[in-house]
This record gives C-alpha cells, sequence and structure tokens, in this order.
C-alpha cells in the first residue's frame, strides 16, 4: 500500500531530496492540479516543505502514489536505493566531543583562558568572518540535523545571516549543550584570527574526545 511504503520513506524523502523540491512539487501537481499545495509553497525551509509534503500526503492513498511517483520520476537513484537497500530513516544528532590538540593550546599561549571564556559565552561570533567551512565539519559530524544545514547553506547565505542562524541554534532548546559545545569550538578554531592566531590547518587544531 503506497501509504504505508511513503511513511517508512518519509525521512529519506524530506532530508534527502531538498536540492529537487521544487521538481518533486511541480511533478506532485501535474498529477492532480486539485492537490492544494499553497500553503506549503511558502515554507522557506525546504526539509520542513517536504515534510509538510509528505504529511499531507499520507492523509490518502491517491496522494501518497502521486508523491512516491514523484519522487521516482525526480529521484530514481534514491527510490532505487530506497526499494533495494531500505529506508535511513531520520537523521539522528551525534553529540561527537571535541578538545584542542596540544599544538592548539601552544599557538594559543596567554590567550587559551579568553578563548575558552568566548568559546563559552559565544563573544566570538561577532568577529567570525569563515562560516562554510566549519559547517562542513558540523555536517560530517552530524551535529547539525538537515533541517539546519538547510538553514545554514541556503536560507542564510550572507556570513551575518549564517551567524544570526547559529545563534537561534545557540538559543534552541531542543539542540543539546554538548551539541553547542563543540559547534561553538569548530566554529572557534576555524575563526583563530578572531583571537590573533593565522594558521592554515584548522583541522589540525581539534580531535575528538
Amino acid at each position: 500500500m503506497a501509504v504505508e511504503q511513503l511513511r517508512s520513506w518519509q525521512h529519506d524523502i524530506a532530508e534527502r531530496c531538498v536540492y529537487l523540491t521544487e521538481s518533486i512539487f511541480d511533478r506532485y501537481m501535474d498529477e492532480d492540479e486539485a492537490l492544494d499545495t499553497t500553503d506549503m509553497m511558502e515554507i522557506q525551509n525546504h526539509v520542513h516543505r517536504l515534510r509538510a509534503l509528505v504529511e499531507y500526503s499520507l492523509q490518502d492513498q491517491v496522494r501518497a502514489k502521486v508523491l512516491l511517483s514523484a519522487v521516482r520520476d525526480t529521484n530514481p537513484h534514491l527510490y532505487k536505493d530506497l526499494l533495494d537497500l531500505g529506508p535511513r530513516g531520520k537523521t539522528e544528532r551525534k553529540l561527537t566531543q571535541f578538545k584542542l590538540t596540544h599544538a592548539a593550546e601552544r599557538a594559543l599561549g596567554s590567550t587559551l583562558p579568553t578563548f575558552h571564556r568566548a568559546v563559552r559565552d559565544g563573544s566570538f561570533l561577532d568577529n567570525i568572518t569563515r562560516v562554510d567551512a566549519a559547517v562542513d565539519i558540523m555536517v560530517d559530524e552530524q551535529l547539525i540535523l538537515p533541517d539546519e544545514q538547510y538553514m545554514l547553506y541556503h536560507i542564510n547565505k550572507t556570513t551575518a545571516g549564517k551567524v544570526r542562524a547559529i545563534r537561534c541554534l545557540f538559543r534552541c532548546p531542543t539542540v543539546p549543550d554538548e551539541a553547542k559545545a563543540s559547534i561553538a569550538l569548530i566554529l572557534a578554531v576555524y575563526n583563530l584570527h578572531a583571537f590573533g592566531i593565522f594558521t592554515n590547518d584548522p583541522d589540525g587544531l581539534l580531535e575528538t574526545v
């Protein structure tokens, strides 16, 4: 049954099809113009928009079949993976903890206490310029979820916008403190120039706990 299949695949569709959102909606509407997706098109975050479309489509078999057909036609590779390998399911946040390497601590020298205070209170965010490279690490480590990733990569395209989005993450009660601490440390290490330290290898300054 289409509803059962869509329910099983719902998180994969929402999280792994964001770059095809417009195509999926277009294909969906081509199938049946009576299907009302107007309100969903106002949702800026495409992960949330696709989740809304899935919820709408789970209401009956016809809508579920239409959405499954739209995914098959717009993203055949994902559709085949879901058939052959099954769904991954909803992405869960990992709480990988990081610390500075000894080399990083030596480089920071007497500014190390100031660095740690700034990481804890987020005051260094006013002076950062490198965000995307740090976000790449957060994505690889699953410290941020697909909707947060979309917000940082696609909705907020300027550094100032990304910093505002990161501040929102830090204020969000559903983001665990362990994740916030790792996110702050990664950002700080990628922006050591804010502390008067310059490096071409920020990756080499972090290690997992």
